[in-house]
């Protein structure tokens, strides 16, 4: 019966700075945060990991819904929702910064995935994962 606990327990502190790390790079990432120094506020990105799945453990009692909610939605979220979003402004840079140069760069290490027809692929799959699961969750 302390399978779920032990799993969520353990997993946690990865997937919670995971979280942060990657809300950092976003956030940081837009121009109009950068010029208002979003830098200064490092705190914020730990407690928008964190006060969530607290706030869902607090209202919870029942185990197999909290083990439903974090693996469905957070785990949506921090799977494909976020790396997604980290390759397209990562693209988007890239792009600026080449315009801005004038110079095309050559990326020996470039995904076969590179199109961007993959990222709304990713972005449809975890809606589709997380319609399922909801529907799941309801019916």
């Amino acid at each position: 019966e302390l399978f779920p606990v032990f799993t969520l327990s353990t997993n946690f502190p990865i997937i919670g700075i995971t979280l942060r790390n990657n809300l950092e790079s976003i956030i940081t990432s837009i121009p109009w945060c950068r010029s208002r120094g979003i830098q200064k506020y490092r705190a914020i990105f730990p407690l928008l990991a964190i006060i969530p799945p607290a706030l869902v453990a607090l209202i919870t009692e029942n185990l197999g819904v909290l083990v439903t909610i974090t693996g469905a939605y957070a785990g949506a979220g921090i799977q494909y929702l976020i790396p997604a979003g980290l390759v397209w402004t990562a693209r988007a840079r890239l792009r600026s910064l080449e315009q801005r140069a004038d110079l095309t760069i050559a990326n020996p290490h470039r995904s076969p995935f590179h199109h961007r027809g993959f990222i709304v692929f990713i972005l449809a799959w975890s809606g589709l994962a997380v319609g399922l699961v909801t529907a799941n969750f309801i019916i």
